[in-house]
């Protein structure tokens, strides 16, 4: 098995953006870090002449080893910005692929949120809500992640039998770390996402612990680290020998 980490010091100084915690109203919390947004607009909207989008790379570095290769660069989207679109960590309209990233879009409460997000409780929510079992305090909808990897990019989301589901439908197996009582977590800290082809790229947390890479964004008035993750960075791929 070929195993890359995917966490070098310029990327380690620079994805690992935390929202300013400012005193802002809840209306006017983000609920996608600068970082999310730059790598979702290629998924919103996908570079191509249909799209009237080319493509804008700076290249940094290539991380290598032996058949794995994770590129480093710059790009720019030409889709145009949005108003008031928050800058990057490296610049508005600019992104540092370092591999990939996961982020998500909140859609009522986080999906991790134990015992109430709709990760944990989806198989609660009844349609229409008329019946008794509702409980109204739950999440009642699955958020939406959007991903990034080389050769893929789209959205995905849990459904209520915590089975992932990706937007174009494609062969890619996604897996979760999500908070129990055995591992002591309150967030997702780890995606995996692996390809057709075998290779393993995990997000957030490596398996021993030792990398990390999140982005938080601040529901409430403050990020609540345990809580708040909002974007989980690659930090390590690996091929993966199937039997």
């Amino acid at each position: 098995m070929r195993t890359l980490i995917c966490v070098l010091s310029l990327i380690l100084t620079m994805v690992n953006t935390i929202v300013a915690q400012e005193k802002l109203s809840p209306t006017a919390l983000p609920t996608v870090s600068p970082n999310g947004l730059a790598y979702g607009r290629y998924a919103d909207v996908p570079v191509s002449q249909y799209t009237g989008t080319t493509e804008v790379t700076v290249p940094l570095a290539t991380v290598t080893d032996n058949s794995l290769s994770v590129p480093v660069y710059l790009q720019y989207h030409t889709g145009g910005l949005p108003v008031g679109a928050p800058a990057s960590s490296v610049g508005l309209g600019w992104n540092l692929n370092a591999g990939g990233m996961i982020s998500r879009t909140v859609r009522g409460l986080a999906d991790d949120i134990p015992n109430k997000g709709y990760y944990f409780q989806g198989h609660q929510i009844v349609y229409p809500p008329l019946q008794k079992s509702v409980v109204w305090d739950l999440d009642p909808e699955p958020d939406v992640f959007t991903y990034s990897i080389p050769g893929y990019s789209g959205k995905f989301f849990f459904d209520k039998n915590k089975q992932a589901h990706t937007i174009p439908k494609t062969d890619l197996k996604i897996a979760v770390l999500a908070p129990s009582s055995s591992n002591g977590f309150y967030a997702f800290q780890q995606f995996k996402i692996t390809t057709p082809d075998g290779v393993v790229y995990t997000f957030g947390t490596s398996d021993d612990e030792t990398q990390q890479a999140f982005d938080y964004v601040a529901y409430r008035r403050e990020v609540q680290f345990t809580s708040d993750i909002n974007g989980w960075h690659l930090v390590v791929c690996q091929e993966s020998n199937f039997g």
